[in-house]
C-alpha cells in the first residue's frame, strides 16, 4: 500500500465527503474505484473526523476468505462501541439464556426464546 495522506492534509475532498455522509443515512453506499484515486483517503479523513451520530469502523478487508470471517471480524471491531444500552440488553440477554427464563418477585416470568440464528448455528 502506498503512503497515505493524513487527513489534515486532505484538500477539495469536502464536497464528496458530504455527499456520502448523506447517501449513508438512507443506504448503503460501495465505493469502488480505479487504483490511486483517494478512495483509501477519503475513508480515512472520514473515520478521523465522523459525522455527529456515526461511528466509523475502518479496515483492511483484504486478506479476509470468507464470509464467517469478515463477520467475526466486524463484530470484534464493533463491540467496544456498543453503547451502555446494547451492553446491558446483552447482558440481561445472556442471564436470560443461561438461566431458562427470568422471574422478577414471582410477577413477570420471561421465557428463554430461542432465535433463529441460534438454531442455524447446529446446521
Amino acid at each position: 500500500m502506498a503512503r497515505q495522506v493524513g487527513p489534515k492534509n486532505v484538500v477539495g475532498r469536502e464536497k464528496l465527503i458530504e455527499n456520502i455522509w448523506k447517501k449513508l443515512e438512507t443506504r448503503s453506499l460501495q465505493f469502488t474505484a480505479e487504483r490511486r484515486v483517494g478512495k483509501t483517503t477519503v475513508m480515512t479523513k472520514m473515520a478521523a473526523e465522523p459525522k455527529a451520530g456515526y461511528e466509523v469502523l475502518f479496515m483492511d478487508l483484504e486478506g479476509i476468505d470468507s464470509p464467517t470471517r469478515f463477520v467475526e471480524l466486524v463484530i470484534n471491531r464493533a463491540r467496544p462501541l456498543l453503547s451502555a444500552t446494547s451492553k446491558m440488553k446483552k447482558l440481561w440477554d445472556d442471564l436470560r439464556n443461561a438461566t431458562g427464563g427470568t422471574e422478577i418477585g414471582g410477577v413477570f416470568r420471561f421465557p428463554l426464546i430461542q432465535r433463529w440464528w441460534k438454531l442455524a448455528q447446529g446446521l
